[in-house]
């Protein structure tokens, strides 16, 4: 079921980041470990523009109750597809009230511990994203979670303009990588910053398929029949995956690396992230 968008809160209409939401994706049916990662985004992003994703096949079919997710916006999709299906139903909604959104997507098992270094990074790709709203820029630096399906980000020269926020081009993705490819590589997450209107438009041009199967719920966003309407185009839906089925393949993409990368404590080091 698509999210119905309420409106925003006045004191979180001011500032340079006025126009970030995040989408939080991966979320436990537990509550404990459903709401310690939204609290955790809610240090840079008002729970009043945050989408949580769930996934109703995971949870049994058991439907998800208001406290769950306390403030913040419930997305509903009723199987996994990839993380492309969930980005463009969360993100649709979000366009229709905020034509200028930047959307973070914030997976909820990387609010963990290392949030205190995600959230920062966010922010920086944020502003990065508001001066340059052409521009998706993938978060790195993380641990890798030993998924096989791997890819690396090979970041290139300082983005122009963008010095202060610490934006690389990225020069290529690399799916299985040699030894000597790795070198310089740095470690990509399922985390990223994009304009909400970048991302449809590279959806209906990369990814047509799905953004497709999603346009009829525009219409329903809020009304009772809309979780109906997506039981019915999930029956068609494609799989996909945002960052190596979309993001990869954009031009131009930027990195942002997190203290980790910056340091060189982990470079070079793989990015699994991108593959999921």
């Amino acid at each position: 079921m698509i999210a119905q968008v309420r409106p925003l809160r006045r004191e979180s209409d001011v500032g340079p980041l006025r126009h970030l939401w995040g989408v939080v994706l991966r979320l436990s049916r537990d509550h404990e470990r459903c709401q310690r990662p939204i609290e955790r985004a809610t240090c840079l992003i008002p729970s009043a523009r945050l989408v949580a994703v769930f996934t109703r096949e995971a949870d049994g079919g058991t439907p998800i109750a208001a406290s769950d997710v306390a403030g913040v916006h419930r997305c509903v999709q009723p199987s996994f597809r990839g993380t492309a299906p969930e980005m463009f139903l969360a993100t649709l909604p979000i366009l229709q009230r905020d034509p200028d959104a930047i959307v973070a997507a914030l997976p909820a098992d990387h609010l963990g511990q290392r949030s205190t270094d995600l959230m920062p990074a966010i922010a920086r790709a944020a502003a990065a994203v508001a001066r340059r709203p052409e521009l998706p820029v993938i978060i790195a630096g993380l641990r890798a979670t030993g998924d096989p399906d791997s890819a690396w980000v090979e970041p290139g020269r300082p983005m122009e303009g963008l010095h202060a926020f610490g934006v690389r081009a990225v020069r290529r993705v690399v799916t299985l990588p040699s030894p000597a490819e790795r070198v310089g590589g740095l470690l990509g997450t399922v985390a990223f910053v994009i304009g909400a209107r970048t991302l449809v438009n590279l959806g209906r041009r990369l990814l047509p398929d799905i953004v497709e199967c999603l346009e009829p719920l525009e219409a329903v966003v809020g009304r009772p029949e809309a979780a109906l309407l997506c039981d019915a185009v999930w029956e068609s839906m494609p799989r996909a995956r945002v960052c190596r089925d979309l993001l990869a393949r954009a031009e131009p993409l930027g990195v942002v690396a997190m203290p980790d990368a910056m340091t060189g404590e982990w470079a070079p080091v793989a990015a699994h992230a991108l593959a999921s």
